[in-house]
């Protein structure tokens, strides 16, 4: 009898460290470009009683906000439902209850694609409205320069948000400039533009280098907050 007891206890405690490692979290999804044939995802039951949904991925748009439960810090996505053996899409979660899943194309040594998964808290707490969220995807240290102020610089495969400069014409224009990081303390110019002030938006901008063609490419999209749509 007194192990049965213990036995049903251990089963409980079990299961209680299980349900602990399921996190509910409301995401939304965002593509720089879409795989042919993953224009969606499919995320599967973390429990028993669970829910699989499908996710869509688009290009440079962020999908509407899904809620989904996740094992752990992990996303991992399938091409189609019920499918356990081939995960197409794979990533560490952030601690937020509210996160981006940026969905980045990558391809293995036989040419399959398949999609880095990328998460970032979409709180406005700390993604605030009037900031600008950079997102290096290239393999070299960069920094940017705003309306004439140097920013702190960016890693290979880091982000960072930066406040949009209140120094501005009387459009709300300011210069935007991103660098490059060569050899020692070198630092080359590769892209000078005009952006847009604004305190009632985000903005994301990708910065990749293709190194087949040695070409730069800056990416920028306006984000509005779910909290904020449709005011």
């Amino acid at each position: 009898m007194k192990t049965a007891r213990v036995a049903a206890a251990f089963l409980l405690s079990l299961a209680a460290a299980h349900a602990q490692d399921v996190r509910k979290v409301a995401f939304r999804t965002l593509g720089l470009e879409v795989l042919p044939g993953l224009n969606e995802v499919h995320l599967l039951a973390a429990t028993p009683k669970g829910k699989a949904v499908t996710v869509p991925v688009h290009a440079l748009s962020m999908s509407p906000v899904v809620e989904g439960e996740f094992k752990g810090d992990e996303a991992v996505f399938f091409a189609k439902a019920g499918d356990t053996a081939t995960p197409v899409a794979k990533g560490k979660l952030t601690k937020s209850k509210r996160q981006v899943l940026f969905f980045r194309p990558v391809k293995n040594e036989q040419g399959e694609g398949s999609y880095e998964i990328h998460a970032f808290d979409d709180d406005v707490a700390d993604f605030k409205l009037g900031s600008v969220r950079a997102i290096n995807l290239s393999p070299k240290t960069i920094r940017f320069n705003m309306a004439g102020k140097e920013l702190s610089s960016i890693p290979p495969g880091g982000n960072v948000v930066y406040p949009q400069p209140k120094e501005v014409d009387e459009f709300g224009i300011y210069p935007a400039i991103v660098e490059a990081q060569g050899d020692g303390d070198a630092w080359a110019k590769v892209y000078s533009s005009s952006w847009k002030s604004s305190d009632r938006r985000r903005e994301i901008v990708f910065v990749e280098y293709e190194d087949r063609f040695k070409q730069w490419s800056i990416k920028l999209m306006s984000d509005d907050p779910p909290s904020q749509q449709g005011k």
